[in-house]
């Protein structure tokens, strides 16, 4: 069972710490979590969170007119967890196809280069 807690710690998917009456909301909010889309590629080699793949925790994307990676770092810096599993956290892009109240909801998306900034190429107008 998936409880909600205290400190709202999240532990290899379960929910851990003391518990109150609202199981049902921790449920969706841990489901939602879990079907994040992946970033499925990202071809921008000289971001700092590209190492054989996105290692952030989650991206956002968007800004008001394009579909730009707003987690790109090119300065040299290098981030993330070691492991290419990274998800899209945000959508600034209300106008795209796969976006629901500011959340994607494409099954993966696709990062790579446009001009000196990354973008999402699953974008889709809609």
């Amino acid at each position: 069972m998936i409880t909600r807690t205290t400190g709202n710690r999240l532990h290899d998917g379960v929910i851990v710490g003391s518990t109150d009456n609202d199981d049902s909301q921790e449920l969706v909010t841990v489901t939602q979590m879990m079907n994040m889309p992946r970033v499925q590629t990202c071809t921008v080699a000289e971001c700092g969170y590209n190492h054989d793949g996105c290692t952030a925790f989650a991206i956002t994307i968007g800004s008001l007119s394009t579909a730009e990676c707003d987690t790109f770092i090119g300065s040299g810096e290098q981030g993330g967890m070691g492991v290419a599993t990274a998800q899209v956290g945000a959508c600034k892009r209300a106008d795209c196809t796969y976006n629901q109240n500011l959340e994607c909801r494409a099954p993966a998306i696709t990062v790579g280069a446009s001009g000196d900034k990354a973008d999402c190429l699953t974008y889709a107008q809609g």
